[in-house]
């Protein structure tokens, strides 16, 4: 099945909504003209760090941040809600739910502030994301409820299929397969109503995670990841397109397609670096390191999951911690090792 660890619950950082559209290429390089020749304002500031939130999101934030000087220094709170809103995105990328809390509920109390019913909306959609990787799932609920009653008020469509995709991935989490397929149908709908090329590539790696999952159809699967990355090439969504490829190669792992395995899960880690997503790259170690184990190539296996073990405990992910150690005493078959992994992992609660 596609690896669990990261498909879900890292990607729907990806789907968390904000109140604008994604600008071609050639918009982010007249915004940045714009900014060179004129000096920026809030709005250019808030459109601009969105041309760099999933592939550059230290910039993004730097941006927003300048758009909030700038406003505070104008008496202006027009893009307020908005840029807190990006900013949370940003941090959601760099894996700092924390930092994204916080800016996602400034965005809240700002929206509702000056009734801004769509960065609402965003704002309690992104904070329920939050709430579910954290396993708050109550609380996760009670966000996406009122996103949603938001978006229907006010003819959200967009808004709405991005809560349709939390849901399916909830159902996907709680093994509900083909509820959460029936799910994502019906965001991909809407946003092919819509023509929403960035959530319409969203759906389309959820379905394929869906798909994926137990191995219920393979070949769907990689119908859908295929149908994703020329979109996310597109739209530089450097963050999705690295989840995409990590999943064809978890896929084919699976199919016994070793060489094809290790390419895309290297294209997965050459990005996860570049943009500092250690949760990310963590898991890519981990499962390159199973490639390796296919080969029977212990050293390099015991390499990678020597990499996949110091990122994750530098960043406390337990749940890949066992796995490494589990791993690491099957390859050395020594019974010390396992005593060993037990008392680190103790040892770091």
């Amino acid at each position: 099945m596609i690896c669990p660890t990261l498909s879900s619950r890292s990607f729907i950082f990806l789907v968390a909504f904000v109140p604008t559209v994604l600008f071609a290429e050639s918009r982010k390089d007249s915004l940045l003209n714009v900014l060179e020749t004129s000096g920026g304002n809030d709005s250019l500031f808030c459109d601009l760090m969105w041309q760099f939130v999933f592939n550059k999101p230290d910039s993004a934030i730097l941006l927003g941040k300048e758009g909030l000087a700038w406003a505070d220094a104008n008496d202006s709170e027009k893009f307020i809600g908005a840029t807190y809103n990006r900013i949370g995105v940003a941090y959601d990328i760099k894996s700092m739910p924390d930092s994204a809390m916080y800016w996602y509920n400034l965005a809240l109390e700002q929206s509702r502030k000056r009734k801004n019913r769509k960065v609402e909306g965003g704002a309690l959609n992104n904070i329920g994301l939050i709430y579910w990787n954290q396993g708050a799932t109550e609380k996760a609920i009670e966000n996406y409820i009122a996103s949603a009653k938001i978006f229907e008020e006010t003819d959200n469509l967009r808004g709405l299929a991005h809560t349709y995709n939390n849901i399916g991935l909830i159902e996907f989490e709680e093994k509900q397969l083909e509820r959460s397929i029936r799910y994502h149908h019906k965001a991909l709908g809407i946003r092919k109503q819509t023509n929403d090329e960035y959530g319409i590539a969203a759906s389309y790696s959820n379905l394929a995670q869906s798909y994926g999952t137990k191995g219920m159809d393979l070949d769907s699967a990689i119908y859908y990841l295929e149908l994703a990355v020329p979109i996310k090439e597109k739209l530089n969504d450097e963050y999705g397109l690295a989840r995409c490829y990590n999943n064809l190669g978890d896929i084919y792992t699976i199919l016994e397609e070793l060489d094809n395995a290790k390419r895309f899960l290297g294209k997965a880690l050459q990005i996860q670096l570049a943009l500092g997503n250690a949760e990310g790259y963590a898991s890519t170690y981990y499962n390159i390191a199973d490639i390796y184990r296919r080969s029977d190539k212990s050293k390099m296996q015991l390499a990678y999951l020597d990499s996949a073990q110091i990122e994750a405990e530098q960043h406390r992910d337990f749940s890949l911690l066992w796995k490494v150690y589990r791993t690491k005493a099957r390859a050395l078959g020594a019974g010390r090792t396992t005593q060993r992994s037990a008392c680190l992992l103790d040892c770091l609660r």
